[in-house]
């Protein structure tokens, strides 16, 4: 393998591993998210919420030159993952 390639590997690797971070500091905010929604009566699943977030993902997507289909795949996933803990912790409180 080309010394190129494995720098090039390298870097998506540490991008790789920046995007878990990201999700993963992400994640530690859903405990206060759960307790501003409890005050101020809020459900977790909010569908008008979720529609603004996948229009402003969805622009950015085409912004980027990136297939806004992926996109809203990955983030389908991350808020259904978010949603899924956000219930979890109202269960728990």
């Amino acid at each position: 393998m080309s010394v190129e390639l494995q720098e090039i590997r390298e870097k998506i690797q540490a991008i790789d591993k920046e995007i878990i971070e990201l999700i993963a500091q992400r994640i530690s905010y859903i405990p206060t998210i759960v307790s501003c929604k409890k005050e101020q009566n809020l459900p977790v699943f909010q569908p008008e919420r979720e529609k603004q977030l996948y229009e402003q993902y969805w622009q950015i997507a085409l912004e980027k030159k990136i297939n806004p289909e992926l996109i809203r795949e990955i983030f389908d996933r991350i808020i259904f993952e978010s949603t899924r803990l956000q219930e979890e912790c109202r269960k728990n409180e």
